[in-house]
């Protein structure tokens, strides 16, 4: 498989810092982004601190089965760095990553960062949103006539750094060429619907074309918050890749 991939992140026209992290590693193929709370102090701290500790196991003996104990892992070191940095109320991010080797893809998410697949003729969610909106629909007596609150689009069920014993979601998939994936955080796709991605995703040449486009429409339809993408391409062939960020992206 060839894996083509460009990952932007930018701080939007709204909020005062970026509080989003990304992360490209083409040599194990592990793509990552992690958006910090920004209901709570330290939101750039505990983003950055969840992409540094992936971007550290990221050694010779990695295995993509390791994403889902990684987190777990993770999740622990960010709650004694938010016991430390803030006693109060802790610190807290999400995390979603994805690696890939060969035509399987594994995918360990917490939060409401997620991932997408784009194919020709079919768009679909990889991950689900761990958000009280999300918990509400999933519930037997759901009734979709019933209006939900906007406001629990934003409240989330599920984060790095809050509770000891948390739950990661774990996926895995098979991909094939001409498979298109998007990894992004939520001010990406409170901005621009699923199905608009899916058109532009299509058209575009390279991962750098959609993610350019995304970040730029976002901005342009109030940049109301952080906006982080990766897109990753999945031909044939051998892999390369690329990033860069509206401050720097480890990786």
């Amino acid at each position: 498989m060839q894996i083509t991939s460009y990952g932007l992140s930018d701080i939007g026209r709204v909020r005062a810092r970026n509080e989003d992290a990304c992360l490209l590693d083409e040599k194990h193929s592990v793509f990552a982004v992690a958006d910090g709370l920004g209901g709570l102090p330290y939101g750039a701290r505990a983003s950055r601190t969840a992409v540094s500790i992936l971007k550290e196991k990221l050694t010779a003996n990695w295995n993509p089965l390791h994403l889902k104990p990684l987190l777990q892992s993770m999740n622990r070191e960010i709650l004694t760095l938010g016991r430390r940095v803030n006693p109060d109320t802790g610190i807290g991010t999400t995390m979603t990553a994805a690696a890939i080797s060969g035509e399987r893809l594994d995918i360990a998410h917490v939060g409401d960062s997620a991932v997408y697949r784009f194919t020709p003729d079919r768009v679909e969610q990889l991950t689900i949103d761990h958000t009280l909106e999300q918990e509400i629909r999933s519930r037997p007596d759901f009734n979709p006539r019933i209006p939900i609150p906007r406001r629990h689009s934003h409240v989330l069920t599920r984060c790095l750094g809050q509770i000891e014993d948390i739950e990661i979601d774990a996926y895995t998939y098979t991909v094939a060429s001409g498979d298109r994936i998007l990894l992004c955080t939520d001010g990406v796709t409170l901005a621009i619907k699923p199905d608009e991605i899916h058109a532009w995703i299509l058209e575009a040449g390279s991962p750098e074309t959609i993610v350019r486009n995304l970040i730029r429409t976002a901005n342009e339809r109030g940049g109301h918050d952080n906006a982080t993408a990766i897109a990753v391409f999945i031909d044939r062939g051998t892999i390369t890749a690329a990033s860069t960020s509206g401050t720097p992206a480890p990786g």
